[in-house]
């Protein structure tokens, strides 16, 4: 709902120095990366080794770096008026 809000109103001009635009880039990058582990994990476990099951961990491990690093970008910001 973010980004189709900003989409419409278009008066931000630097995205970079919006914290709910990093708080949200966040939460999109992590669900998606998540609903894909999640729809092929049942296929890839059954018909792979165990060595894939951790991979598929350190994944999962990444995105969720990655959604922290992300908040903590936007707590790091100065929201603009």
């Amino acid at each position: 709902m973010y980004f189709r809000k900003l989409l419409n109103d278009l008066r931000v001009t630097r995205l970079d120095l919006e914290p709910m635009f990093w708080v949200s880039t966040g939460l999109v990058i992590y669900h998606l990366g998540n609903v894909q582990i999640y729809l092929f994990s049942n296929f890839l476990l059954k018909n792979y080794s165990s060595q894939l099951n951790l991979n598929i961990w350190a994944i999962h491990a990444l995105l969720l770096v990655i959604l922290y690093s992300c908040y903590c970008v936007a707590l790091w910001i100065h929201p603009q008026n």
